[in-house]
């Protein structure tokens, strides 16, 4: 698990910017990004050291927002090929020889695509495709902001891997889509606590309510705890 190291200063500063009472979990969606094999079993292209120690936070806060009538939402990345893809752009330039490796790998089908065993998804629960960092980016060609849109949803959970990556690309857009976007320390991971913290430092100062599991739960079931 990651040591994380948040000035007492910055939480106070974000939570003076934004909402940070209890949440309406009927109108909340937590979007887990890329718990995926390829990303967290020892042995794949890009296992993250801290990946594994991040499940059992994840599954109690998708729990709680269940409990509460909210929607939960898993990503998968893939660099498959899109049949009459009309919003996607090519890349510019060709990929990186490791880059392409790595492509032909996640892919529907492969092993290393699917969510990690540990994992809990319950049958409500949505599993999305997405193939670009973030899953509301237009071509990561999701559609989530349309699905959550329609389902009134006003707040979103940010958890996953790798926090500095795609679960910070996401959180940046849901907060330039307006919603009010909680992001949970100890349920994102990344390969080292020095890029861990340096994105949730950013992330509390400038785009989202940064808290621990225990205190997300506590915002789900209505309490109020403001632990980071």
């Amino acid at each position: 698990m990651h040591k994380i190291e948040l000035p007492a200063s910055t939480l106070e500063r974000s939570r003076s910017l934004r909402p940070s009472g209890p949440i309406d979990p009927k109108r909340t969606a937590a979007i887990v990004i890329d718990l995926q094999n390829f990303f967290l079993e020892p042995g794949q292209p890009m296992a993250n050291p801290h990946g594994l120690d991040i499940i059992d936070n994840v599954n109690a806060v998708t729990a709680a927002l269940r409990r509460g009538g909210g929607l939960v939402v898993f990503t998968q990345q893939s660099f498959a090929p899109v049949e009459n893809d009309t919003r996607r752009r090519a890349p510019r330039t060709p990929p990186a020889p490791m880059m392409r490796d790595l492509m032909d790998k996640l892919k529907p089908g492969d092993p290393s695509f699917d969510l990690h065993a540990r994992v809990a998804v319950a049958p409500q629960d949505l599993v999305i495709t997405k193939r670009r960092p973030s899953a509301f980016h237009p071509y990561a060609l999701t559609d989530l902001e349309e699905t959550l849109s329609a389902r009134g949803i006003e707040t979103v959970i940010i958890m996953g891997v790798v926090t500095n990556g795609c679960c910070e690309c996401t959180a940046r857009d849901a907060y330039q889509l307006n919603y009010r976007v909680v992001f949970v320390s100890d349920a994102n991971a990344t390969f080292t606590d020095e890029e861990h913290n340096a994105a949730l430092f950013n992330l509390a100062l400038l785009f989202a309510d940064v808290r621990d599991a225990a205190s997300a739960v506590a915002l789900i079931e209505g309490g109020e705890q403001a632990a980071a």
